[in-house]
């Protein structure tokens, strides 16, 4: 058995461009999350064991991840 903790680092991030790039990618996180919720229902009933992603609020369905 492994006895040591795993280590975890935490970093406050302050630069600007830093932080506006993190906006920009939530922001698309919740547009996409969104769209994503609004069509579940059609997803699932059309898409069931498929492998999905939603990206730019469009979807794209396979077979594999890859």
């Amino acid at each position: 058995m492994n006895n040591s903790a795993p280590r975890i680092t935490i970093e406050e991030v302050t630069d600007p461009a830093e932080l506006a790039a993190s906006r920009i990618r939530q922001a698309r996180f919740a547009r996409n999350l969104a769209w994503f919720e609004k069509h579940a229902g059609e997803i699932g009933a059309k898409h069931r064991g498929k492998c999905i992603c939603i990206a730019g609020e469009e979807l794209f369905v396979a077979d594999t991840p890859q």
